[in-house]
Parts: structure tokens; C-alpha cells; sequence
């Protein structure tokens, strides 16, 4: 179980890695941790730490995506085994979420309005998980439509193109606002949405030169080996009410991000 954690730990004693660095990796495996445990890739929380740290690059957009894709893939494994996967629901977001992503990235636009839409409503949604919304919960529950379906996967895909960020910070508590799914199945169908949001991501900006570099590849490493952690235990979690909170978590991190870095 701890194959992947005790790789990452041989691979980082083997170089000198400062202090600065330390912290950078404990930070990113924190994010990873977290994220993976509600079957999310943790991209928003990446693109804060990298800004936090003052490690912007011309590189790091795509190699965020490249950690996304890693964690996200992980995380979707884990709660497919276990069969919180469910295809129905999951087909219309799979389908409309591919090309608008792919178009969204490609666009390049001042985001910095939509940011602050964003964080709105990622606020929101962080009340929302945390029950003070409770006694208004049936009022935002609509029926199940596919079509329904395509049409909000489509502009969720779209607006997270354009901000780079994986889309499941956004249809999690979308999906569970709508009483579509419960905490567990929403990570599973999230955590594959993610995973083809990245994947256009990475097509539509094509540079994959990051991964040539060695302190990059330690990064990805730590990444994925907390990513499985996370993913492993949040699917264990017999109480999903912890889930939620972490799911506050990850999205009130986002929000952050979204208004401040």
C-alpha cells in the first residue's frame, strides 16, 4: 500500500533538495492528499501553491495539468473499484466536457472576471456543503436529464478551460446540490471528468517539456504517491460527512485562489 510513498521518499533523498523546496513538496502532497480524497485532481490547489511560493513558470499550466491528469486518474481507480462509478450519469458530462474544454483552453482571454464569478460561487457551495443551507436543500434539487446534463457539463468545461483549472471544483457541488448523486458517486464521476478536462487541457496546449526536467518529475511522484493515499482512504470513509467538509475545504482553497493569486 505504501509502495508508491516509500519510492517517492528513496527518489527525493537522492537529491539536494533545499529547505524552500521541503516545504513546496509538503505543501503540494498536502493538496494531493486532500483533493484525491473527494475524487478531485487538486489542480486549483497546485496553480495556489506554485503562486504562493513564487514558482510561476511559462511551464506550469500544462505541468499542473500533467499532476491533475496523475492524482485524478488515481482517485477515479480507486472509487471505480469499489463501484461508486456510475456511467449513466457520468455519459452526458464525458460528452459535452472533452471539446469545450479543449476550446477553452485555447482561448486566450483576461480571466481575472470570471475569477471573481467563480469564487462566488465556489463560497457558495462551501456554505452549501457545510449545512447552512440545509433547510432550503430540496428547493435547488432538479430531475435527472441528460440533456440537462450536457448542457451544464458544457459551459462548466468551458469557463474551466479558460481558467486552467480541472472543472471538478465545480460540478461536485453542482452534483450534489441537484440531489443527482451522493458524496462517493460524485467523486467518482468527477474524478473521470477531470481526467478528460486534463487530458484536453494538455492536447490544446501541447508542451510537455517540463517532464524532461528531474525536479518536476519528483513533484509529479509526490503527487501521485499522496494522491493514492488520499484516494484510498477517502474511499474507505464510512462517514461521508467528513467528506463534505474536506470537499469545503478543497473548494474554499480554490476560491482563494480563484480571487487572490
Amino acid at each position: 500500500m505504501y509502495f508508491d510513498l516509500i519510492c517517492s521518499i528513496i527518489i527525493f533523498n537522492s537529491f539536494k533538495v533545499d529547505y524552500f523546496t521541503f516545504f513546496f513538496l509538503i505543501a503540494l502532497a498536502g493538496i494531493a492528499f486532500c483533493y484525491s480524497a473527494v475524487g478531485h485532481g487538486g489542480a486549483s490547489g497546485y496553480i495556489a501553491m506554485f503562486a504562493l511560493f513564487g514558482m510561476v513558470s511559462p511551464n506550469m499550466k500544462s505541468f499542473v495539468l500533467v499532476m491533475n491528469l496523475a492524482v485524478a486518474s488515481i482517485s477515479f481507480f480507486q472509487y471505480y473499484k469499489q463501484g461508486y462509478f456510475n456511467i449513466k450519469y457520468f455519459f452526458p458530462f464525458g460528452l459535452g466536457a472533452t471539446p469545450m474544454a479543449y476550446l477553452g483552453a485555447s482561448i486566450k482571454i483576461d480571466a481575472s472576471i470570471y475569477q471573481y464569478i467563480l469564487s462566488a460561487f465556489l463560497l457558495f457551495s462551501v456554505l452549501f456543503l457545510l449545512g447552512i443551507f440545509d433547510h432550503y436543500k430540496n428547493r435547488l434539487q432538479i430531475s435527472y436529464k441528460p440533456f440537462k446534463a450536457l448542457l451544464i457539463a458544457m459551459l462548466l468545461e468551458f469557463v474551466s478551460g479558460i481558467t486552467g483549472v480541472g472543472g471538478g471544483i465545480f460540478l461536485s457541488p453542482i452534483l450534489l446540490m441537484l440531489g443527482w448523486l451522493n458524496v462517493k458517486q460524485t467523486a467518482a464521476v468527477s474524478a473521470l471528468f477531470i481526467v478528460l478536462n486534463s487530458l484536453a487541457g494538455l492536447v490544446a496546449i501541447q508542451n510537455f517539456d517540463m517532464l524532461s526536467n528531474a525536479e518536476m518529475l519528483i513533484k509529479l511522484i509526490v503527487v501521485a504517491s499522496f494522491g493514492y493515499l488520499g484516494s484510498k482512504w477517502g474511499v474507505s470513509l464510512k462517514n461521508t460527512l467528513i467528506l463534505r467538509r474536506m470537499l469545503a475545504f478543497v473548494l474554499l482553497i480554490a476560491a482563494i485562489k480563484l480571487c487572490f493569486v
